[in-house]
């Protein structure tokens, strides 16, 4: 019986016997070559397609910041006056028409000092009357001799004090006649409510909301631009903005002054032209995405993204078909990327004006390999 390593020794002879003599193990080692092998071998040459790269000296790339839609108007509506809330004809997504009945207080309070007012304005004219009839005598009597100045200058202030005192009573009604119209809550402008602060039967302070309103329409847009980018922004600049895929044209309203402590931005308000878009799609609260083309003054060529493939040490790369026959060796070269846009990058490195880019399928291609360029 053979010992094992005498059975491996003679096993190894006979394999490499039989490759010397064109056996079947040389044919099953040649079908494991690489795919790329196996195609030089048998002459197939694939296709891929390529685009000339072309570098300026400056680029011109969008720039995107993101914020929010706002309403052109927002308030929170709140009485005048203070008193307990009979009723709110509203509730949250209601649609209200400039002038229409959002609530009502209470009136009783106010009707009680209208006609008290009233009265106490019924008095003083009593007496207001009965003040002239009297100044009337003491002059009569004054020219007679029979009434000495100092009474006619006191009957006289007497009746003036009377005046000023209807005049101050009068007032008072006005006041309290405003003070029972201002019980009525109306809508400022056409919008919708969104937000309802109170309820019925609440006593509320004067001022304080029961109600948020937004205007219909007017659509604006608040976005965080860095100061850099905003101090070169004019009143009316026309932008591109997007929100909900789809495509608004807005216009600067104002640049702000101040820059934000958290984000370090300044905030830019645009007015939206919302007719474009989709009716009752773009609502307050959405994002919206602010275009700015930015241009730099930097050697760079435009390329697609689908060409770009991760390198080492942070860089990029891409693959040039060599020489300018249809049918080239694939070469890789490092490149950097300056900027990016949605579907492009533009890059700087080891690249040249006129060499074949290689634009998709780059992970079907290896350096060295023989390809067909194809132009797009």
């Amino acid at each position: 019986m053979l010992r094992l390593p005498t059975l491996m020794l003679c096993l190894l002879g006979s394999a490499v016997i039989a490759s010397c003599n064109g056996s079947p193990f040389s044919e099953a080692a040649a079908i494991s070559l690489p795919d790329q092998d196996a195609a030089a071998s048998t002459g197939r040459i694939h296709p891929v397609e390529v685009s000339s790269i072309v570098i300026t000296d400056s680029i011109t790339y969008p720039r995107q910041y993101v914020g929010r839609v706002v309403a052109g108007r927002e308030s929170d509506l709140g009485f005048e006056v203070s008193g307990r809330i009979e009723s709110l004809t509203v509730n949250i997504g209601d649609q209200v028409q400039r002038g229409d009945v959002i609530g009502r207080v209470s009136v009783e309070r106010r009707d009680l000092a209208i006609q008290e007012a009233e009265a106490r304005k019924d008095e003083v004219e009593a007496r207001l009357v009965a003040a002239e009839e009297s100044l009337t005598r003491i002059r009569d009597l004054a020219q007679r001799g029979f009434a000495t100045q100092q009474e006619l200058d006191e009957t006289l202030a007497a009746r003036d004090a009377l005046v000023a005192t209807l005049s101050v009573v009068e007032r008072q009604i006005a006041l309290n006649k405003r003070d029972r119209s201002d019980t009525v809550l109306r809508a400022p402008f056409a919008g919708s409510i969104t937000a309802r602060l109170a309820d019925q039967g609440v006593v509320i302070n004067a001022g304080q909301a029961v109600v948020t309103l937004l205007s219909d329409g007017g659509l604006e847009a608040d976005i965080g631009i860095p100061p850099s980018v905003a101090q070169s922004l004019e009143i009316s600049d026309a932008f591109t903005l997007q929100s909900r895929d789809q495509v608004l044209n807005g216009t600067v309203l104002r640049v702000g002054r101040e820059v934000d402590t958290a984000t370090r931005t300044v905030a830019v308000r645009l007015a939206l032209n919302s007719d474009e878009a989709t009716p009752g799609l773009i609502v307050p609260g959405d994002l919206v995405t602010l275009s700015i083309p930015k241009t730099e003054n930097v050697r760079a060529a435009k390329v697609p993204l689908s060409s770009l493939n991760e390198s080492w040490r942070g860089l990029w790369s891409v693959y040039i078909v060599d020489g300018d026959q249809e049918v080239g060796v694939v070469n890789r070269k490092d490149v950097e990327i300056v900027a990016v846009d949605d579907q492009s990058a533009y890059i700087r490195g080891t690249i040249a004006n006129g060499d074949r880019l290689i634009t998709a399928t780059t992970d079907r291609v290896v350096p060295g390999q023989t390809m067909r360029a194809v132009v797009r």
